[in-house]
């Protein structure tokens, strides 16, 4: 009746929705020590979006094996951190706190 893709998903989803749940509860109960490890939260965040898209473009771009498109690519991986460093130039000096956290100094919510 139900392929094992459906259960390979089920049980993925499922899984995601325990990890994101226990994430939550273990954030709010230790909101200073999530406040004082933002930047590691959203360095992995990063690096596995960044991990994530390189992972799907590579295959494309052997596929494509057009003159210049690898080195296209390699351009846009070499671009990207000197954007990112320069956007972070702009707010030195100002607390992560003060980025993330509301009129009360809590954190925000969604």
């Amino acid at each position: 009746m139900f392929s094992s893709i459906f259960w390979a998903v089920a049980l993925t989803s499922s899984l995601a929705c325990v990890i994101t749940t226990l994430g939550i509860t273990v954030i709010s109960r230790y909101e200073k020590w999530g406040i004082d490890n933002a930047v590691y939260f959203m360095s992995f965040a990063a690096g596995a979006l960044v991990y994530v898209g390189a992972f799907h473009l590579l295959p494309a771009v052997e596929r494509e094996n057009k003159r210049f498109t690898l080195l296209s690519m390699a351009a846009g991986i070499i671009v990207a951190p000197i954007i990112v460093l320069s956007k972070g130039s702009m707010l030195k000096g100002v607390p992560l706190v003060q980025l993330y956290s509301g009129p009360a100094g809590r954190l925000q919510t969604c």
